[in-house]
């Protein structure tokens, strides 16, 4: 049975959450596998679940999450707990996509989808939907993640839950950003923000400002994309989440390239990158590589420009990411022409600008560099 917490030792763990964490992540995990092989699946479920948003995801606990949410997953369906099931489906589906694993991410929240559409469970389904949408948002399938962020929102909204309205609006309005559609994803970004501040979450606005920083910087409005990319920052940097922090790092570094400010970029863009390394976050590190590439590419020094960017597509062919992948191939292509290789040049922009076809990225329709 549980037990109240006593005032005096809520104190104590919420004065330094993350070392009480860290302290005894280990004897949680491991109290979710005894709990579940106890057939105690409802609390094991429960325990799995609330470890999601724990610093499991902050810190990138990849094994602890595994085995927590296995062991769980393991004793729902013995007790034939639908509920219990779709819920850690979606949890593995989360760890999956924090691994820049997206297509098994997409199969997880897809399981989980199903599960709750038969159990007529709107908060499961809206939840599953959101992870289904940024699923395919990462697989380049825009238009399926644009119309699953849609039905997730509207199930969020239904329901007057903020921070599912928060999370979705966020999703479908970078999603809006990669068709080219700024307007939308200015609105969505709006409702993003306003829905986290109406929950008191600290952690949501800022990832929302990050993503506005985004949209900024594409319409060209680089001194806002930096202001807000920084904000982003700070409040990260507070609550203890140095990997999102990074993120935010690396969009104000884009927007300082974009302004002419290299070296600065490039000193934050090494910072960022360590932390992307120490978290092991595959995804992070390819996309901070990319953006020295275009740093070098920018201050003329080609041969260092394509050492990094050919290391860039190398890291997002081994996501099995394409749309980044093109991306990169492009800023390449420019290397390429730059050194003198026309027709390699114009191989590598053929392949990129088919994929940005395929995936109706708003690069379709940009000018090249």
């Amino acid at each position: 049975p549980s037990a109240p917490v006593s005032a005096r030792t809520a104190r104590r763990a919420l004065a330094d959450p993350f070392t009480w964490f860290d302290a005894e992540a280990g004897a949680l995990t491991t109290a979710v596998e005894r709990a579940a092989a106890m057939g105690l699946h409802t609390p094991a479920c429960e325990a799995a679940a609330a470890l999601c948003s724990s610093s499991f995801a902050i810190s990138n606990r990849f094994d602890a999450w595994w085995r927590s949410h296995d062991a769980a997953l393991a004793a729902a369906r013995r007790a034939e707990d639908l509920s219990g099931e779709a819920l850690l489906l979606i949890g593995l589906g989360q760890l999956r996509y924090e691994q820049d694993r997206c297509a098994e991410a997409l199969d997880y929240f897809r399981q989980a989808e199903r599960i709750c559409a038969d159990l007529g469970d709107v908060h499961g389904r809206s939840a599953a939907l959101a992870g289904v949408g940024s699923a395919f948002r990462e697989l380049g399938e825009l238009r399926a993640a644009e119309r699953a962020l849609a039905d997730a929102a509207d199930g969020f909204r239904r329901l007057g839950d903020d921070t599912g309205v928060g999370l979705a609006c966020r999703y479908a309005g970078s999603v809006r950003l990669e068709l080219g559609d700024h307007d939308t994803a200015l609105v969505l970004l709006d409702e993003s923000l306003a829905a986290y501040r109406r929950q008191g979450s600290r952690r949501g606005e800022a990832m929302a400002l990050r993503t506005l920083s985004l949209i900024h910087r594409s319409l060209g409005e680089y001194e806002a994309a930096a202001r807000v990319a920084g904000q982003a920052r700070e409040i990260l940097s507070d609550l203890g989440d140095p990997l999102m922090a990074a993120y935010s790092m690396r969009a104000r570094a884009k927007a300082w390239l974009r302004m002419g400010r290299i070296r600065e970029a490039e000193s934050e863009l090494h910072e960022a990158l360590g932390v992307c390394r120490a978290h092991q976050d595959r995804f992070g590190e390819a996309l901070t590589v990319r953006t020295l590439g275009e740093c070098a590419l920018a201050d003329g020094r080609f041969a260092e420009a394509a050492q990094l960017l050919t290391a860039s597509v190398a890291g997002w062919d081994d996501m099995g990411l394409r749309l980044p992948r093109a991306r990169a191939l492009r800023d390449l292509a420019t290397v390429r022409e730059a050194l003198g290789d026309g027709p390699g040049a114009a191989a590598l922009r053929a392949e990129a600008m088919a994929v940005f076809t395929a995936c109706e990225a708003r690069e379709r329709n940009e000018p090249w560099p």
